[in-house]
C-alpha cells in the first residue's frame, strides 16, 4: 500500500468519525432543545399554579347547612372553610330581597349584616324548618374578602 492510499483511507476514516459526530452532536441538539421547552412548559405550569395558590389564600369560602338540634328544633349554620376573613357579609333569599324563608327574622337581623367571619368561624341562627318545608332551600351571601368586594355565592342548603 502506498502512502497515498493510506492517506484515503485515513481521510475516508476522520471523514466517518466526523459524520457521526456531527450525527450524534445534532441528536444532543435536538433533545437539549426539547428538554428546554418542557422545562419552560413545567416553569409556566408551577408558575400558575402559585398564582392559584396565592389567589386561593384570598378567597373566604362561605357554606351553609341546617343541622337538627333537638327533635324538631334546627338551626342555621354559615362557615367560613377558606383560608381568608369574610367581611360585610350578606343573607339574602335568592330574589336578593326578600328575608330568607325558614330563619327567625329577628335573628337574621341580629346576626347580618355580619362585621367579618373568620376563617374557620362561623354563625349559627335559629331556623323554622316545617315538615311541608321543601328542600334544599336557597339563599344568596355575599361579602367582601381579599380578593375583592361583593363576592357573591348561591347557597343550596340541605339539612346535615
Amino acid at each position: 500500500m502506498s502512502h497515498e492510499t493510506i492517506a484515503l483511507l485515513v481521510s475516508v476514516l476522520s471523514l466517518i468519525v466526523a459524520t457521526t459526530a456531527l450525527i450524534r452532536g445534532h441528536k444532543l441538539a435536538k433533545k437539549q432543545v426539547e428538554m428546554q421547552k418542557k422545562e419552560a412548559a413545567l416553569a409556566q405550569a408551577l408558575h400558575k399554579q402559585l398564582v392559584r395558590d396565592q389567589e386561593v389564600k384570598t378567597h373566604a369560602d362561605l357554606r351553609a347547612s341546617f343541622e337538627r338540634q333537638s327533635g324538631i328544633t334546627h338551626r342555621f349554620i354559615l362557615r367560613n372553610l377558606g383560608p381568608a376573613t369574610a367581611r360585610n357579609v350578606r343573607l339574602a333569599a335568592t330574589d336578593g330581597q326578600s328575608k330568607p324563608d325558614a330563619l327567625v327574622d329577628s335573628q337574621v337581623r341580629q346576626f347580618f349584616p355580619a362585621a367579618e367571619i373568620l376563617p374557620g368561624d362561623d354563625i349559627v341562627i335559629i331556623a323554622a324548618i316545617m315538615q311541608s318545608t321543601i328542600l334544599p332551600l336557597n339563599y344568596i351571601v355575599t361579602w367582601d374578602d381579599d380578593a375583592g368586594k361583593d363576592q357573591q355565592r348561591v347557597l343550596k342548603v340541605t339539612i346535615s
